[in-house]
């Protein structure tokens, strides 16, 4: 005799796939948001403190890659939301409702696409071009604070500490990659031929606020990472601690890098800015700690979803 289905269970096996689906879909989602609000964070800080009376000219394209980032972030953001429906039990109305991140970062990505590419738009150095792309920075500290609303941060130790020390984390971390993106472009720029002035004066102002964005990220994710594990053993036990002596390596990594450029190359820069030489050498430093710090990016998106329980 052949049993018919039980209904239940084919609601469940169904609302299994849904949820397999919708995690795939928001660890996607994370994998184009998180670069770009991460970046951004960088070349918004890159502009106003390193940047902040540099040529016209670099100016516009370090907003077109904002206007990028923005890109990015929306996309994102856009399959986090239908990973968040494929989850919920509710209508798809309800389900964005009660998903806060993804709502926080669309909102994000619109006021970063829309903001930068209007300052693109309107004549240079004009005030309406300033106030446009000052929504363009508020999206930007938008999408920064929505880490503090999702993963580890809302769901292990004291939440608000932990989300504090989650937002000073992802600032830090994304002035020091977003920073390192933005002296490659501009070198990638330069190469080609298109000189807006030399380059030495602009790693070596950079190098101080790398440093204490460096040391920033050290203090904060050590801060995190004691709150959120129970124990030593956690951090080769479970698959979040794994992913986090993967991501030290990388930082280790970068941080090697920036600190070479730091004590040694930027003081030869200082004393002889014209060598080229010396030049050549900080600029594939440069594109080694951004390749490392775009990999600790990648590989924080697995640690947003990654389990902490043995």
């Amino acid at each position: 005799m052949i049993l018919a289905a039980d209904p239940l269970d084919d609601f469940l096996a169904g609302a299994g796939a849904g949820a397999e689906l919708g995690e795939r879909l928001e660890t996607v989602g994370l994998l184009l948001a998180l670069p770009g609000i991460v970046i951004a964070i960088g070349l918004v800080a890159f502009l106003y403190f390193v940047h902040r009376r540099g040529p016209v000219a670099e100016t516009r394209v370090i907003c077109r890659a904002l206007a990028v980032c923005g890109v990015l972030t929306l996309a994102g953001a856009l399959v986090e939301s239908a990973g968040a429906v494929a989850i919920g039990a509710g209508t798809w109305m309800e389900d964005l409702t009660n998903s806060r991140t993804p709502l926080i970062r669309l909102m994000s990505g619109a006021l970063m696409t829309v903001g930068f590419l209007a300052s693109l738009a309107a004549a240079s150095g004009a005030a309406r071009s300033k106030r446009v792309r000052a929504l363009g920075v508020i999206g930007v500290v938008a999408g920064a604070f929505s880490f503090a609303t999702d993963g580890h941060t809302v769901s292990r130790g004291d939440v608000i500490l932990n989300a504090s020390l989650d937002v000073v984390h992802v600032f830090a971390a994304g002035v020091w990659v977003g920073g390192v993106v933005a002296l490659v472009i501009l070198a990638v720029r330069r190469r080609g031929g298109l000189e807006d002035g030399p380059l030495a004066p602009t790693i070596v102002r950079f190098s101080t606020v790398a440093t204490l964005a460096i040391v920033s990220v050290a203090v904060a994710g050590t801060g995190m990472s004691v709150l959120i594990v129970d124990s030593v053993s956690d951090y080769w036990t479970t698959d979040w601690g794994r992913l986090l002596l993967v991501k030290l390596a990388l930082v280790g990594g970068a941080g090697g890098l920036g600190g070479y450029n730091h004590f040694v190359v930027v003081p030869e820069l200082e004393f002889d800015p014209a060598n080229r030489a010396i030049l050549s050498r900080a600029k594939r430093t440069i594109a080694a700690e951004s390749v490392l710090l775009l990999a600790v990016t990648l590989v924080t998106v697995f640690l947003t979803g990654a389990s902490i329980n043995q």
